[in-house]
């Protein structure tokens, strides 16, 4: 095998072993200090050849974590099966102009044994070195020897864990890739380790671009006013300290063209052996969130002025009978400001009386029923009674238990005086008035009707109206009912009506007629007096009278 292959197959060991700068750890150190203290040295190496640099995996007295190979002791160490000493490097052609020894460290002595695999390829070196001439004795050469072989056993335990965790971390990293949510990881130093293809994309950055940046300094350096943002207050990396989550639902990131990525994160602390030793960052753009959460406000906001707009007393009463909800007609109707409403309960605002009245319906929509009643109770403002139309609408969730329920109340005082001013006046006996159907058939009659015709009000509605008009009548009645559904009002119209003991009663009626509701409203003037005085003038005035004209009056 060529030198060319030899080397290329040197690197390749070396890189399957993944140690090469990678952070300092405890075995290692371990390791480096105990060459030290065994060779009374002050500087101690352990070292990995590249290419064109040797590497400090752990290190001793020495101001640098890397040379370059040119002028590493240890690339010589690696060429030989066995421990390179130069007890004098100024003495040595081949390090008497080496500029660690012409200038710092000053190295003038220097031991090192290579670090060899299985398979004989030497990866790097153990070494120790002194500011003054000297050389080891064979016990010390003998311990380095130890010591380098104990470094390689450690070096391949590290690359066994390693390669039995791989699938482990081909799995984590799969789940990592797939991720929707960004994913970083941050070092000690808040430096980034790793991030996912999530983050990337959100950020605008690649990944090696960020590998190794201050992940505050780079992406959270600003406040979303723009203003700076101090590191020492950026609550992604100060969980580094205290080693508690943190959490922010509205922040800011800064992508690489500039523009605000508005994020909500989760900060975990990374820890071990009970010390921090990063943090992992979850976070996700909350642009559509925003998005939603304004026009959710938007309509929330024209909600409420629509239903503030509504003459209705509307709220929202919770399962224990508490407000938590009114509009402004409700602030109305109580005389109290939003605020004062909410949270007191239904007794308190209407009263024990008129609490105890409703009560019974209150228990049926907690029952999950919905229900409508009327109610006349004492004004909290002040004044007369009102009268009000209230209907209950239950809450209930997917679960299916009543969590609280709508009331929507209207005051119906008016209304309700109308239509008594109205029943007074329907009763009033001196006018026959009634309502009947396009159908034939009176719906409802005032008492006068008893009265004139002797019928009970059930015997006159069971029975169509044509029933009790006179035969001769009939013909004309059903025509003037036609004109009547069509829409036309009569101004006046006589027939006449049979009485219980068999007599006629003249009527003389006017009408109007709602057409969409198919009834009529008439009103009814009983003139058979008035009819019989006209039919006698008649009489006399004929020559063939002699009572027709009474005759024709019943």
């Amino acid at each position: 095998m060529t030198a060319s292959a030899d080397e290329a197959a040197r690197l390749a060991a070396l890189y399957r072993y993944h140690i090469v700068d990678t952070a300092p750890e405890p075995a290692f150190d371990a390791l480096t200090r105990l060459a030290a203290c065994i060779c009374t040295a002050p500087m101690a190496a352990l070292s990995l050849v590249e290419g064109d640099r040797q590497w400090f995996k752990s290190k001793l007295g020495l101001p640098f974590d890397e040379t370059p190979r040119s002028i590493s002791f240890c690339a010589h160490t690696i060429l030989r099966p066995a421990l390179l000493v130069v007890a004098d490097t100024l003495n040595d052609e081949r390090f008497a102009e080496n500029p660690l020894v012409t200038d710092g460290p000053q190295i003038r002595a220097y031991a090192g044994a290579p670090l060899v695999t299985q398979h004989g390829q030497r990866l790097g070196a153990l070494s120790v070195m002194d500011n003054v001439p000297r050389a080891l004795d064979g016990e010390q050469r003998a311990l380095l020897r130890i010591l380098a072989d104990e470094a390689m056993r450690q070096l391949d335990l590290r690359r066994a864990v390693h390669d039995a965790s791989q699938p482990v971390r081909n799995r984590l990293e799969l789940i990592l890739n797939a991720a929707g949510e960004g994913i970083c990881g941050l070092d000690e130093t808040g430096r980034v380790i790793f991030i996912n293809p999530a983050a990337t994309h959100m950020l605008g950055y690649g990944s090696e671009a960020l590998s190794g940046e201050n992940f505050h300094l780079l992406v959270h350096h600003s406040c979303a006013d723009g203003s700076p943002y101090p590191g020492a207050r950026c609550s992604l990396t100060t969980v580094l300290r205290p080693g508690q989550t943190r959490k922010a639902g509205d922040d800011v990131f800064c992508r690489k063209d500039g523009t605000p990525l508005p994020v909500g994160y989760v900060s975990t602390p990374m820890v071990d052996a009970d010390q921090p030793a990063g943090a992992v960052i979850a976070f996700h753009d909350v642009t559509d969130e925003r998005r939603t959460e304004r026009a959710l406000r938007d309509s929330v906001r024209r909600l409420r002025l629509i239903i503030d707009a509504v003459p209705s007393s509307i709220a929202y009463v919770d399962s224990s009978q508490r407000y938590r909800f009114n509009n402004r007609a409700c602030e109305t109707r109580f005389g109290l400001a939003r605020n004062e409403i909410r949270g007191r309960h239904v007794r308190e605002m209407l009263g024990d009386s008129a609490f105890e009245s409703v009560r019974r319906h209150q228990e049926t929509v907690l029952r999950g029923r919905e229900v409508s009643f009327e109610s006349r109770a004492a004004s909290r403002t002040g004044g007369d009674a009102r009268h009000t139309s209230t209907s209950l609408i239950p809450d209930i969730s997917a679960q299916g238990r009543v969590q609280g329920y709508i009331a929507l109340v209207n005051d119906i005082t008016a209304r309700v005086r109308v239509e008594q001013d109205l029943e007074r006046f329907f009763n009033v006996p001196l006018h026959l008035m009634c309502v009947a159907g396009t159908d034939g058939y009176f719906k409802r009659l005032n008492p006068a009707f008893e009265a004139l015709l002797g019928y009970s009000e059930q015997e006159l509605l069971i029975r169509p109206f044509l029933h009790f008009v006179h035969p001769r009548d009939r013909h004309a009645t059903i025509e003037e009912l036609g004109r009547i559904s069509a829409g036309a009002a009569t101004k006046q119209f006589e027939n006449r009506y049979r009485c219980r003991d068999g007599s006629y009663r003249w009527l003389s009626w006017a009408t109007f007629p709602v057409v969409d509701e198919g009834l009529v409203y008439a009103m009814a003037l009983e003139i058979t007096d008035r009819k019989r005085a006209t039919l006698k003038r008649r009489a006399r005035t004929r020559d063939a009278g002699d009572g027709a004209g009474l005759r024709d009056c019943d």
